[in-house]
């Protein structure tokens, strides 16, 4: 799943007007962006605001993707 998905899924919208909640994060997305307040930040960034479950679930991930390779070869 990319970002945009997971913003998508996990938007709490209200009052979507008749649009979809994709296309209300897509014109929000794209408001963000004209006003220069949507810029790419370092994955050391994104690190530190991880919750537990997320560092839980990319150890997981990490696991069975290590699992994986060991046993295909």
């Amino acid at each position: 799943m990319n970002v945009y998905d997971y913003i998508v899924d996990n938007a709490i919208l209200t009052n979507l007007e008749g649009k979809t909640k994709r296309e209300v994060v897509a014109e929000l997305l794209a408001d963000m962006k004209e006003a220069g307040r949507l810029a790419p930040v370092y994955y050391t960034h994104l690190r530190a605001h991880e919750t537990v479950l997320d560092i839980v679930f990319r150890l997981l991930l990490a696991t069975k993707n290590h699992h994986q390779q060991h046993t295909t070869h």
